[in-house]
């Protein structure tokens, strides 16, 4: 993966930036299933982000596993337990 940004900064920054964006998916979603979809998207952040990540260490073996957890993902979860 020949590019102008290093794997260690993607791995850095992407991980947030996939939850911010599952997290305003969910608060576009009106109507009964919001609760639902709250548990959904957080296991699609877990699972997208840790797909990135294990790509990107392919690339770059200094790439570190996912070590924490965004607070909008952990709200989602929140809201998924309710």
């Amino acid at each position: 993966m020949q590019t102008g940004i290093d794997a260690r900064v993607l791995a850095s920054v992407l991980p947030e930036r996939i939850a911010q964006v599952l997290a305003e998916a969910h608060r576009e979603i009106d109507g009964p299933h919001k609760r639902a979809a709250a548990g959904v998207l957080a296991a699609a952040w877990y699972i997208s982000t840790t797909a990135v990540l294990d790509e990107l260490r392919e690339h770059d073996h200094e790439v570190a596993e996912l070590d924490a957890i965004p607070e909008v993902i952990e709200r989602l979860r929140k809201i998924d337990a309710k």
